[in-house]
């Protein structure tokens, strides 16, 4: 009789505690796909943000538009360009490549999106490349890595040091030593890396282009 008592008791709170969870995670799933819309969004307002920031000097403001891409305005709000979405197969550290165009359709730019992993999580980063595929300037959109180590490659110290870079200059010991961010290595290397990956890419991009 007392067997049966405990097999109904450990029966009760197995069922009570599957109820739980099942509640917890239907209550999860609900908040995740009510703010689903709302994390994409701002992850995308952060890259226009940026963007807007690296072509303040050009007079030109990009902002979200309604099918989840970008346009391009002047100051005054006027349509001056437009950021098309390469839709093509790219690495998995890419996760989107843009090509800027003025309103005459002449491309005077390239964004690529790119999330490397660092010491602790992926890096978003958004590298700006001018038409002669070099970079014009390279962002951090948001990373989670070490306060006061890992973090250090958002200063400008760091990020201008891409300027101008082209396409292989990471398979140099000289320059990765010059870039890299001494202990925090393993924050700023893949990084670097990953920015010379993203330029790779887009030199692809514009050879399949110019065929």
């Amino acid at each position: 009789m007392e067997k049966k008592s405990n097999f109904a008791y450990i029966a009760v709170t197995a069922l009570k505690l599957l109820i739980i969870c099942a509640f917890i995670a239907t209550l999860v799933a609900a908040v995740n796909f009510i703010t689903k819309d709302r994390i994409v969004y701002n992850q995308k307002l952060n890259t226009a943000l940026a963007l807007s920031d690296i072509y303040e000097d050009d007079g030109k403001v990009f902002s979200v538009s309604e099918d989840g891409g970008y346009e391009i305005k002047d100051k005054d709000g006027n349509p001056v360009g437009s950021c098309e979405n390469a839709d093509e197969e790219f690495s998995d550290d890419i996760d989107a490549v843009y090509i800027i165009k003025d309103k005459n359709g002449e491309v005077f730019g390239y964004c690529i999106e790119t999330s490397p992993m660092g010491f602790k999580d992926e890096i978003d980063l958004l590298v700006a490349v001018n038409p002669d595929a070099t970079v014009k300037d390279v962002k951090v959109i948001s990373l989670s890595e070490t306060k006061g180590i890992g973090d250090k490659i958002k200063e400008r110290t760091f990020l201008d040091k891409f300027q101008g870079k082209k396409e292989g200059f990471s398979l140099s010991n000289a320059e990765m030593k010059n870039i890299i961010i001494s202990g925090a290595t393993r924050t700023s290397e893949p990084v670097t890396k990953a920015i010379d990956g993203a330029l790779k890419q887009l030199g692809v991009l514009i050879g399949e282009a110019a065929e």
